[in-house]
């Protein structure tokens, strides 16, 4: 269905692939078996040739500048989000709230040191009104306060701006 090369390894190829008949769907990532890595900790269901195992990957870069990049682009992405949420823009609104909850879970994870890891699905509720969306930003943003408060080297939250943005939030949604 789909040829993504740029997402292949170098030399490689990337194809989504969806079976007729039976909805099989598979992204295949396909690479000259001398140029192939498998990752440290793959479960190997069949081998017919060997495949050489990746070095374990390098550490991130710095992690507390990677910490106060992502915490800057929250408190950032949340006035956005709140003037979408000022607009009954619920679309943007509910794309916003999944990726500021990514964002806090990602801090989280660079505060705790834990290596990145697949999860599967939304990290976020499905909010369906504008008082419900009001609610959902403020509790991601008394996580990232709660995650952050014991960080000393970061700027200090625009809490009062956000105050002042949420105000402004009517939450009386109409009915049709």
């Amino acid at each position: 269905m789909y040829e993504a090369h740029q997402n292949a390894p170098a030399g490689g190829t990337q194809s989504f692939v969806c079976y007729q008949g039976i909805g099989l769907i598979v992204d295949w990532t396909l690479v000259p078996a001398d140029k192939a890595q498998r990752p440290v900790d793959a479960m190997i269901l069949f081998e017919h040739v060997p495949i050489a195992v990746a070095a374990a990957s390098q550490a991130e870069p710095n992690p507390a500048e990677l910490i106060k990049e992502r915490v800057a682009f929250f408190w950032m992405m949340s006035t956005v989000t709140i003037k979408y949420l000022i607009r009954k823009d619920h679309v943007f609104v509910t794309t916003w709230l999944e990726e500021l909850q990514r964002i806090v879970l990602e801090v989280e994870r660079l505060i705790e040191q834990r290596p990145w890891s697949y999860q599967h699905g939304s990290r976020s509720q499905f909010t369906a009104t504008t008082l419900a969306q009001k609610q959902a930003i403020q509790s991601l943003i008394a996580a990232m306060l709660q995650l952050t408060s014991p960080l000393a080297e970061l700027r200090p939250a625009p809490l009062p701006e956000l105050e002042r943005l949420l105000a402004l939030v009517d939450t009386e949604d109409l009915m049709l």
